[in-house]
């Protein structure tokens, strides 16, 4: 299906158990808009997980819209949730574990990796 699309970077839908299960399992974040039956209940989860957002019909506005498409989009804590959820899913829990503790020594010890830059100078 589409949302896998290297190029989609959000996803609306109405919230229904396969686009929605899809678009998470991309890691493209969900704009939910639940109409009927388990839609609610499914959309509520994802932001919950801090997978998406949702907007009820009662609070559709251009402005909310907007809104939540811009927060969606450019939201980096977001966007780190949802790579270490796709990694979950590759990868099951010590994959999760190993990609999170090479980016905390990565951090702390970024001051005693050579930087591109100075490979070039030793070579």
């Amino acid at each position: 299906m589409f949302t896998g699309h290297k190029n989609l970077r959000l996803f609306v839908t109405h919230c229904g158990i396969h686009s929605a299960s899809e678009a998470v399992y991309h890691g493209v974040p969900v704009l939910g808009l639940p109409i009927t039956f388990e839609q609610p209940r499914k959309c509520a989860r994802i932001a919950r997980r801090g997978e998406g957002l949702v907007l009820q019909w009662e609070q559709l506005t251009p402005e909310a819209i907007i809104d939540s498409v811009y927060t969606l989009v450019h939201d980096v804590s977001l966007v780190q949730y949802l790579l270490l959820d796709v990694l979950a899913i590759i990868g099951g829990v010590a994959l999760v574990i190993g990609v999170v503790l090479f980016f905390l020594a990565r951090s702390i010890f970024k001051r005693f990796w050579p930087s591109s830059s100075s490979k070039a100078k030793l070579e």
